[in-house]
């Protein structure tokens, strides 16, 4: 980006082939032009975990994982796993 040349093209030739970065002036889409950022991230969001199923895990793996992340968080200072359901005991490592 030391080049005077490279920092115009890159205002106009970059691209990021996203639905959440909006690269469009606002006159383009005046529909669209209401949301921003956020709006945009939340909805791909929701999107992602609408479309997502587990992968297939052992009983063993699963908590061998859970035991890693049990340690981890208490030394993070948590007491639990937020957002997760134990549902068996946890083995430790």
């Amino acid at each position: 980006m030391k080049l005077k040349e490279t920092r115009a093209l890159f205002r106009c030739e970059q691209h990021f082939p996203s639905t959440i970065i909006d690269r469009s002036s606002r006159g383009e889409n005046d529909d669209e032009a209401l949301h921003d950022t956020f709006s945009r991230a939340r909805q791909r969001v929701r999107e992602l975990r609408s479309s997502y199923s587990a992968p297939a895990l052992s009983a063993e793996t699963r908590s061998r994982l859970l035991g890693i992340a049990a340690r981890e968080t208490s030394l993070a200072g948590l007491a639990g796993l937020p957002g997760i359901e134990q549902t068996a005991p946890i083995l430790g490592i």
